[in-house]
């Protein structure tokens, strides 16, 4: 690399840590991000499994009123 592309990255890396950023703390943000997406995932997961099992039971349920029906 050049005298001016290292001069450019290192006004690159003092401007990105100036912000107030520092690499640990942004993985760590990152981290309880993912984590937070992670969880929020598996409760959607959880949400539609009891859907599921509810329409399961709700069309049993109604699979023997259908036919009492067809017969009359």
């Amino acid at each position: 690399m050049t005298e001016h592309g290292e001069g450019v990255m290192w006004e690159l890396r003092t401007a990105y840590f100036d912000e107030g950023r520092s690499s640990i703390d942004e993985v760590a943000s990152l981290r309880v991000e993912r984590n937070s997406i992670v969880e929020e995932q598996d409760l959607i997961a959880e949400d539609f499994e009891h859907l599921t099992q509810n329409f399961d039971r709700m069309v049993a349920e109604c699979d023997p009123l259908r036919d009492e029906l067809e017969r009359v």
